[in-house]
């Protein structure tokens, strides 16, 4: 019983030479700071979106302040919204158009108007100017 200890190491024959072994464990290495990189990301993201969650609640609060304000506040007096600073400039109205029976620009006869092309059906109506009539 020479050589014989109380304990035997048992080795099924799958053991990883070191050099393998070295480079396994040099790639987790890798792998791990990828990770924890990826990880602070994440965070840094989270505070993110915390923090724009608390301003659009922040805004949407302002914007409900100010729907209430302006519904307590009397509705506008006629001489200041009809107020014009352009007719106060000219002195003329600003909100009437010029006449269509002055062109813009005078001729002698009228531009040609352009019909689009009918597709056949009943429901369309042709515009006739009163001069082609």
């Amino acid at each position: 019983m020479e050589g014989r200890g109380p304990y035997r190491i048992y080795d099924p024959g799958g053991s990883v030479p070191s050099g393998e072994a070295s480079a396994a464990f040099e790639r987790l290495v890798k792998e791990n700071s990828r990770l924890k990189e990826k990880m602070q990301g994440i965070k840094m993201l989270g505070e993110l979106l915390e923090e724009s969650q608390m301003e659009a609640t922040r805004l949407r609060q302002k914007a409900e302040e100010l729907v209430k304000d302006n519904e307590l506040l009397p509705p506008p007096s006629p001489s200041l919204g009809s107020f014009d600073p352009l007719a106060e400039l000219t002195g003329k109205d600003s909100n009437v158009t010029a006449s269509p029976t002055a062109p813009a620009c005078p001729s002698d006869k009228p531009a040609p108007v352009q019909k689009p092309p009918s597709s056949g059906t009943s429901s369309e109506f042709e515009v006739v100017t009163p001069e082609e009539q």
